[in-house]
């Protein structure tokens, strides 16, 4: 009777400990605890097709049609806690794969360099991207861009 009390407090003890870990591991990526890779996908989509809008205009070409722009497999490499403009915010590294298409041709780039500042945005769950911009007088200001809900399918985006 003895060694089956034991085994029960132990079985008991075991579970409590598990269910523990699962709280505490849970609480790692509640709101407040950096970006999901979901936020920072879409971030990345925002500011590649900002750039790729930038770059067809500067071309002046309007004859073709822009091309259509998808970013996928975004891997997180790094994620810095900052504090900007008074609020927490992550500064996220890491690469994406780049696929464009033209009316005539698919042009896909593998490992693109990616970094994007983030921070929570006043409405819950939503989040801005921020640009710095540099100013004639050697300050900085910070440009915000305020995210939609993320649409972004969890097989786009890993996390290393």
């Amino acid at each position: 009777m003895m060694d089956f009390g034991r085994a029960l407090r132990s079985r008991l003890q075991t579970v409590i400990g598990l269910a523990l870990l699962l709280l505490t591991l849970a609480a790692c990526n509640g709101p407040g605890q950096g970006p999901t890779t979901e936020v920072v996908a879409q971030a990345v989509q925002a500011q590649a097709q900002q750039a790729e809008t930038t770059l067809w205009q500067k071309l002046g070409d309007r004859t073709t049609a822009a091309p259509t722009l998808q970013v996928k497999a975004v891997t997180v490499k790094r994620t810095r806690t900052l504090t900007l403009l008074g609020q927490r915010a992550y500064e996220v590294s890491g690469t994406y794969r780049l696929k464009l298409r033209y009316p005539s041709r698919r042009v896909t780039q593998t490992r693109v360099p990616f970094q994007v500042v983030l921070q929570p945005s006043a409405t819950p769950a939503q989040w801005q991207v921020l640009t710095a911009i540099a100013a004639p007088d050697g300050s900085q200001t910070w440009h915000r861009q305020v995210l939609s809900s993320p649409e972004v399918s969890q097989d786009s985006v890993s996390k290393n």
